[in-house]
């Protein structure tokens, strides 16, 4: 409860000088909206937007419609020697 409420008054504390103490003509929330509505700013935002978006449509094109699952009976993906290791672990296994 003690380190809560800790956190909490220095939360507050940074919250209140970010908002009102001055670094030169602006306070640190001042100077972080002015750098957020500069055109490098925003050109960020948009190139990251973009590539997000490329990212998921390339993830949306390897998916495959099923979800990956093969269809089929597990044992007609195994080779007969994966096969043969499966037959003698059951038959090992019901005795």
């Amino acid at each position: 409860m003690l380190k809560w409420l800790f956190r909490l008054v220095v939360l507050v504390v940074v919250v209140w000088f970010a908002a009102t103490v001055q670094l030169g003509r602006h306070s640190l929330l001042g100077h972080l909206f002015a750098i957020a509505h500069t055109r490098a700013a925003k050109d960020l935002a948009d190139g990251t937007k973009e590539a997000g978006g490329q990212l998921a449509r390339r993830v949306r094109q390897e998916l495959r419609a099923d979800g990956g699952v093969e269809r089929g009976r597990p044992d007609e993906r195994l080779d007969d020697r994966d096969r043969a290791g499966l037959q003698k672990l059951v038959k090992e296994r019901g005795r």
